[in-house]
């Protein structure tokens, strides 16, 4: 899989501001936004091997729940992550 990202070049600038579970800082993105520069942005491609893929529905916060670890991957794969419904198995 190919992608392109385009990040305000505030991300740029301040990395730490988005590298954490973001939805806990959800304000502090929106101030971000507002603080710094926009442009010009940062493109970043991207390729990607897509190993795993389901329907999880919509507006299902147990998909993107957590940081990762070393063995997520190979955990949902192996179904010890997600139920069939993909609700977090141990939360």
């Amino acid at each position: 899989m190919h992608g392109t990202i385009f990040f305000p070049k505030w991300v740029e600038e301040h990395p730490e501001i988005t590298v954490t579970f973001q939805n806990e800082h959800i304000d502090l993105m929106e101030e971000s936004r507002e603080k710094y520069e926009t442009y010009p942005k940062l493109v970043v491609p991207e390729m990607a091997k897509i190993t795993y893929m389901g329907d999880a529905g919509q507006n299902n916060e147990d998909v993107i729940s957590e940081e990762p670890y070393k063995s997520m991957p190979d955990d949902i794969r192996a179904g010890k992550y997600f139920d069939e419904n993909y609700h977090r198995i141990n939360k």
